[in-house]
């Protein structure tokens, strides 16, 4: 502890900045991100942990157990409750800056595409699967 009176030394005192860094602005959609979208990034990584061959094959059951209940309830709660703010004519922009209809059209469209360039589009083998096909 300094004695009252003495001087602080300068390597202990905090430099002068020379000048102010910019103000983040909070309310900027970049800062944010899309619930309903990093939702299905959630649950590709399921899917993935689902598809890895190292992975025993009870457990690899068991995720895609988790995989098809995480989808049945992404779309029924979260892409009704979009679809029902769209029926209502809400045109409010969310934090992320997205209205309801880009919301439920952004994540049915990746939803959609994720399932397709998995394979799990139908019940076939990866390797054989179609949409697979070159």
């Amino acid at each position: 502890m300094i004695p009252p009176g003495d001087r602080v030394p300068d390597r202990l005192q905090a430099p002068e900045p020379e000048s102010r860094p910019e103000a983040i602005d909070l309310a900027s959609p970049e800062y944010y991100l899309n619930r309903e979208l990093t939702w299905l990034e959630f649950n590709g990584r399921v899917l993935h942990e689902a598809e890895d061959e190292r992975t025993p094959l009870l457990e690899r059951v068991k995720f895609l157990a988790i995989v098809g209940s995480n989808l049945d309830e992404f779309f029924m709660k979260r892409i009704g409750g979009l679809k029902q703010q769209v029926g209502a004519g809400v045109r409010e922009l969310t934090v992320d800056g997205r209205t309801p209809r880009s919301r439920s059209w952004s994540a049915a469209r990746r939803s959609a595409t994720s399932s397709i360039a998995n394979g799990s589009c139908c019940r076939c083998s990866p390797s054989s699967c179609p949409s697979r096909a070159s």
